[in-house]
């Protein structure tokens, strides 16, 4: 039995494990290319209604209450039992030394780091609990998780597990947002581009507009004195007034321009 975590690797992998006719259990759904989280969920739905893969709590029925409380893992003294590990991995003690004022900065994005990775000891710890004599794999999770669930579960779990050399797999998926995000950027901002500054506007008021009816006493007022814009707060905003309100000129946070 294979108990993974379902992402880019995991799903090269898995028509392999299926021709072994080894039963995959997914446990989570954590994409390395956060924009491709959506579809990985549903990839795993399908694969769950075709019977090629199941959900963990199918075998294990209980990991559905853990999934359903309200922070489990606040219960079970995790952080307790996994501090000296955390203050050792992550080198704690001589970071506000390398890192000057950054030391407290990187204590907060790794606590950060790890808070979302609680749950998955407690969840590896009921799996062995119940079918600890059963030849049970772990795939698709990082270092950083297979030491925390070793940290908890009080010793070594790393044969139990398939080790992706995710340190060079990061670097890349990093290498790859970083560039997409330059060229995204770039590209919003050539579209956005503007030869000349256009004449100035003189208006009464601009609000920030919510949709709240209790405001409009106050736009009619300023009506009577200028003219008014109002920036909707969001995207849904805007729409529900979109022709609604044909005496007020609608702007958005997004309509602004560079100037060369």
């Amino acid at each position: 039995m294979i108990i993974a975590i379902l992402d880019e690797v995991t799903l090269c992998r898995l028509p392999w494990w299926l021709l072994q006719r080894r039963a995959v259990h997914i446990l989570e759904v954590r994409a390395r290319f956060r924009p491709l989280t959506g579809a990985m969920t549903r990839i795993a739905s399908m694969l769950n209604r075709l019977g090629l893969t199941a959900d963990a709590t199918a075998a294990f029925p209980a990991l559905a209450a853990y999934r359903e409380a309200a922070a489990p893992e606040l219960t079970l003294d995790i952080f307790r039992k996994t501090e000296p590990w955390f203050n050792e991995h992550f080198q704690f003690a001589s970071r506000e030394s390398t890192l000057g004022d950054y030391g407290y900065a990187f204590k907060h994005a790794s606590c950060n780091f790890i808070r979302i990775r609680l749950l998955l000891p407690i969840l590896i710890h009921e799996v062995l609990e119940n079918r600890e004599s059963e030849s049970i794999q772990f795939a698709g999770f990082d270092r950083d998780t297979i030491g925390l669930t070793g940290a908890f579960y009080g010793s070594d779990m790393t044969p139990r597990f398939e080790v992706i050399p995710g340190k060079y797999l990061g670097r890349l998926i990093n290498a790859c947002q970083f560039m997409g995000s330059m060229a995204a950027t770039l590209f919003y901002i050539l579209a956005r581009m503007r030869i000349a500054v256009p004449s100035r506007e003189e208006i009464q008021m601009g609000t920030d507009f919510v949709g709240d009816p209790r405001d409009m006493l106050i736009y009619e007022n300023c009506a009577q004195v200028g003219q008014i814009r109002l920036v909707a707060r969001n995207k849904s905003v805007r729409k529900s007034h979109d022709g609604k309100m044909p005496d007020y000129r609608f702007i958005s946070e997004a309509d602004g321009a560079f100037t060369i």
